[in-house]
């Protein structure tokens, strides 16, 4: 039977960006921004089940047997690390897995914004644009340049990120702390200048980043969305204010937002980054 380390090492030497595991279906990738199948024959639904549950601790288990889905980070010495969410398709385990690769340095373009000190900066763009590896890139270049105590609170924490000058205190939900909320209410304890929250997709991570922008801290994440006043949107629907005012407020929290987008070239097969600073008030 087919390993999960065998499995992600070609998918890895095949330059692919995510991994696709389903019963009765063959292993699958995304490369070059297609999916494509692995040569690997198909899954049973016993193989699925076997090598998916395999990669769980005993609470992770417990977490999937109660909500059907999981995250984790899981990494093999020699071949890379993995955001692994697991989720539960017609009654059997199924996969989608994003390599985490190594992060380039921060584009010439942006390296600006590491000198912003409060409020919030959004990195926009659909999912496999890389939104993650240019926060933790921004954050990278925060630290190096100046004395400062940044707080990730991140389900599951992905990039690895140099300290530099400053002082990096990396949490997991549910691991380190229980809830974005709890992790927000340490904050102040922690006596942090920054936080890097990653997705901002649900209502508890919205209001946390919006809190933290409020009390003065500035604050990195991530919005799935096609431009940046989509982003601003979202954000606002999420942020629990009052339906007339929430995007204005949002605006005015908001120092910069990135819009970002990785596009084929033709001629050359490889993928271009490209991207823009939309809103930038120091």
């Amino acid at each position: 039977m087919v390993t999960i380390e065998q499995l992600f090492r070609q998918a890895q030497q095949a330059g692919a960006a995510e991994i696709y595991l389903m019963a009765g279906r063959k292993p699958a990738a995304r490369i070059g921004g297609k999916i494509k199948n692995l040569d690997y024959p198909e899954l049973s639904s016993t193989e699925a089940e076997k090598i998916l549950l395999e990669m769980l601790d005993a609470k992770q288990a417990a977490q999937y047997r109660e909500t059907k889905s999981v995250d984790e980070m899981i990494a093999f010495h020699g071949i890379g690390r993995f955001r692994v969410h697991i989720y539960q398709n017609d009654g059997v385990p199924s996969a989608c897995v994003k390599i985490i690769n190594k992060k380039e340095g921060l584009p010439e373009e942006l390296k600006a914004l590491a000198g912003i000190t409060q409020g919030l900066v959004l990195v926009c763009g659909k999912p496999h644009s890389g939104k993650s590896a240019t926060l933790a890139a921004l954050a990278e270049q925060m630290l190096a340049g100046r004395f400062m105590h940044l707080v990730t609170l991140e389900s599951p924490v992905e990039y690895p990120i140099e300290a530099g000058k400053g002082l990096l205190s990396r949490r997991c939900i549910g691991k380190d702390t229980r809830s974005f909320k709890e992790g927000m209410d340490n904050l102040l304890h922690e006596s942090a200048d920054g936080v890097l929250i990653g997705e901002l997709e649900t209502p508890e991570a919205v209001q946390a980043a919006l809190c933290a922008a409020k009390m003065g801290l500035v604050v990195l994440g991530t919005v799935n969305s096609v431009d940046a006043d989509t982003a601003v949107e979202r954000i606002a629907q999420l942020s629990g204010m009052e339906a007339p005012l929430q995007k204005t407020r949002v605006w005015k929290m908001t120092k910069a937002v990135i819009q970002q987008k990785y596009e084929l070239c033709e001629s050359t097969g490889k993928f271009v980054y490209n991207c823009e600073i939309l809103k930038y008030n120091s």
